[in-house]
């Protein structure tokens, strides 16, 4: 049965107000969702009666772009991805719970963390137990050891790029050795659409979308999250209006759509009321708060 979430815009200002302007994406996104085909469903009614124009100050928000780019616009090699499971427990900078960009190869993530400085998505690392290659969950301690990453957004997608770091194709456990490691079915531009929908299948037999999604940030983010920030006045549905679009422009996994906004949302305006329902879809229930 799908439950469904709604909240308006004040009670997401009083329950994230604390971290101003921190996203909050496990609010969205939950084990298990992506493999079933059934993408999280949520309900966000923003409040723009008169007392969402009053103001209070509060820290100013992470300041998107401007991440550490090379000239073609794309985030350098040995850039830091700092990766949680959880919003609320979030590495400083001094943590090993990271990888370099230059593993990474989840590339429907690249744009939104050249953009924003984080993306959520169901994440693994590729490793051999003994002789056996396979996609496991991304530890949750040191993250030194990790030497290739992938995401099932780009599975989904079809997309067989692999954000440019060694090879492109698809996800496949049980091939290669330890020392001649074989991550992928091969796959690129002059592959037919049976080559790839086979490549797509094999990924699919890996564990990819299963378990739970993991959040990165990049090094600038990281920073800022830690730093005292100068705080400045905000109405409160600014603040509010802020914080659902970072959650949502850095969480793709989500089925959006919309009537009017140029964010991806399916939006119902209230008229009576004078407020507007976010129908975004989800599948559980979960506040934090």
């Amino acid at each position: 049965m799908i439950k469904l979430i709604s909240f308006s815009s004040l009670f997401a200002v009083l329950c994230l107000s604390a971290n101003s302007f921190a996203d909050d994406t496990e609010l969205y996104v939950f084990e298990s969702t992506a493999r079933s085909g059934s993408r999280p469903q949520v309900l966000i009614i923003f409040d723009t009666s008169g007392s969402m124009d009053s103001n209070f100050k509060t820290d100013t928000p992470y300041v998107r772009g401007d991440e550490n780019v090379d000239k073609g616009g794309t985030l350098k090699p040995k850039t830091k991805l700092f990766y949680t499971r959880s919003s609320s427990n979030i590495p400083n900078s001094s943590s090993k719970q990271f990888f370099l960009h230059e593993v990474n190869g989840c590339d429907v993530g690249e744009k939104y963390l050249q953009d924003y400085g984080m993306f959520t998505g169901y994440i693994r690392e590729h490793k051999y137990v003994g002789e056996n290659g396979t996609w496991s969950e991304i530890p949750l301690t040191d993250g030194s050891g990790i030497t290739q990453v992938d995401c099932y957004e780009d599975i989904a997608e079809k997309n067989y790029y692999n954000n440019n770091t060694n090879f492109w194709g698809f996800p496949v456990d049980g091939l290669g050795t330890s020392a001649t490691p074989i991550r992928y079915t091969a796959a690129n531009n002059s592959s037919t659409p049976a080559q790839i929908d086979d490549a797509v299948a094999k990924a699919k037999l890996t564990n990819f979308g299963i378990g739970q999604p993991i959040t990165l940030y990049t090094e600038k983010y990281i920073n800022w999250y830690h730093s005292s920030k100068v705080q400045k006045n905000y109405s409160r549905l600014e603040i509010a209006q802020r914080v659902i679009e970072d959650t949502i422009v850095t969480t793709p996994g989500l089925i959006l759509g919309f009537r009017y906004l140029t964010i991806m949302m399916v939006i119902t305006v209230m008229v009576g009321e004078l407020f507007m329902e976010y129908l975004l879809l989800m599948k559980h229930q979960k506040t934090n708060c």
